[in-house]
């Protein structure tokens, strides 16, 4: 679920200030002889069209009256030059209805809930395959909104769209990563959140572990962690047509969970999850071997990340004796 404050959408803020107020809630003259010919001028239904005239223009679409700060209704009430106690009141239904096509008609926006869907259900498909979080979807959707000339659509819409959205192409791409993987790679990724017989933790805890710098007295380690990378499988081609965002989006996912919680995650996630978390550690591994340059020149192979080419920790770490790791 999405915040409202994470997005773009418009909504009335928990302090207006009084900048605010003249800038953006202060009816024009003419605004305001509109208002009194489509109410005959009666205080309370002029107050209340007043006040969804300059809300809807600021948020482009209606606030339900009680959600209307008071401070913007004082303020409009001031400007109009109506008593003090005046109540912004529309009576019946089809008075406010009436009204709302009346803003509308002077804003120059449309009505089209089904079209509003629409646009916003193709702009989050086009970017939820390279954006992941759901602010960002929401987002899009509102550009395409706004640039049709159409009132908005309530958020939780937009927020169960999101939902939907994501949800649908998530599954996708971690079907897609696991079918790039062979039988043997899943199978080893499918153990790590396990916690071997004799062992303290699992591989997956060691998959979440920052790759350290390059230094003399880490190289032993490094090699090590490097040939185990290596020897998980082919990440690189795992993830390929996978956008980095959406990678680095599942890894994450999978770096705040524990053994136990990665468990109870059904497959093929659990496993997309798994490889996407260890091809962001190998490529953090690789980053950490370019750190020491001389180091990559005195053992190419194993930060080079060729799939099962890494000499040992113990040859890599002999031949490591290089003034740039003291």
């Amino acid at each position: 679920m999405t915040t409202i404050e994470r997005t773009a959408y418009p909504c009335f803020k928990r302090l207006i200030s009084t900048r605010e107020l003249a800038e953006f809630y202060t009816p024009s003259v003419d605004e305001a002889l509109w208002a009194r010919e489509h109410t005959r001028n009666q205080p309370h239904h002029l107050l209340a069209l007043l006040v969804m005239l300059k809300s809807c223009a600021r948020l482009g679409w209606f606030p339900r009256p009680e959600k209307v700060p008071a401070v913007v209704v004082e303020h409009i009430r001031e400007c109009a030059g109506l008593p003090v106690g005046t109540v912004a009141g529309l009576g019946p239904t089809r008075t406010a209805k009436r009204y709302r096509e009346a803003v509308r008609s002077r804003l120059g926006l449309a009505f089209d809930p089904d079209k509003g869907r629409l646009l916003a259900a193709e702009a989050m498909e086009r970017a939820v395959v390279i954006k992941s979080h759901g602010a960002d979807l929401v987002n899009v959707a509102l550009e395409e909104i706004v640039r049709a000339g159409l009132e908005l659509p309530g958020f939780s819409t937009l927020d169960r769209m999101t939902g939907t959205i994501r949800t649908r192409t998530d599954n996708g791409l971690h079907a897609r990563i696991v079918a790039a993987m062979s039988l043997e790679a899943r199978a080893r990724s499918a153990s790590l959140p396990t916690v071997a017989a004799g062992e303290r933790t699992s591989g997956f805890d060691a998959l979440k572990t920052p790759a350290h710098k390059a230094t003399r007295s880490r190289f032993r380690e490094l090699a090590e962690r490097m040939e185990w990378l290596d020897g998980l499988g082919d990440t690189v081609a795992w993830t390929a047509g996978v956008a980095p965002a959406k990678t680095a989006a599942f890894a994450a996912q999978a770096r705040v969970l524990s053994v136990g919680e990665m468990l109870d995650i059904v497959e093929p996630k659990r496993t997309a999850m798994v490889a996407c978390l260890a091809a962001e550690a190998r490529a953090g591994q690789g980053r950490s071997c370019g750190d020491a340059p001389q180091a990559r020149r005195s053992a190419p192979e194993t930060c080079s990340g060729g799939v099962g080419g890494a000499p040992g920790a113990a040859q890599v770490a002999d031949r490591a004796v290089d003034p740039v790791l003291s």
